[in-house]
């Protein structure tokens, strides 16, 4: 499904480290492929193109995954066997909402400039613009 070894410093490869969907390798001896990634090359650029950023289309991808897993969610008690996959979509949903975050605060923005404030006669503050 997608280009083998995954590349990181490429957005579609920053998709699938975001996302944890890294799952693809070659054998250096064989050169054969195995991947046992989630997604395809196609649906993470496609999340790319509506997203725009590798963090935020991941969350996307997540979310999507979130999805699929509430469709699928299960649990089963038996016997001293308990198994329960009904949290698995909450928490991919988590794991979205994080990356959502992280991609719409983002960094910050430096000002070369110092920071000016104007002068305010009535509560008798100097301001650093009035010899402009």
């Amino acid at each position: 499904m997608g280009n083998a070894p995954y590349d990181p410093s490429t957005p579609l490869g920053r998709v699938r480290l975001y996302c944890s969907d890294t799952a693809i390798s070659v054998d250096p001896a064989t050169q054969q492929v195995t991947d046992n990634s989630t997604f395809s090359d196609a649906e993470l650029n496609a999340f790319l193109t509506d997203f725009g950023d590798p963090i935020s289309a991941a969350g996307a991808a997540l979310l999507a995954l979130a999805s699929d897993a509430g469709k699928l969610a299960f649990h089963i008690k038996s016997q001293g066997l308990d198994v329960d996959r009904t949290e698995y979509a909450a928490q991919l949903r988590e794991q979205s909402d994080a990356l959502f975050t992280k991609a719409m605060t983002g960094g910050s923005i430096d000002s070369p400039d110092q920071v000016f404030s104007t002068d305010n006669a009535m509560d008798g503050t100097t301001g650093s613009m009035s010899r402009w």
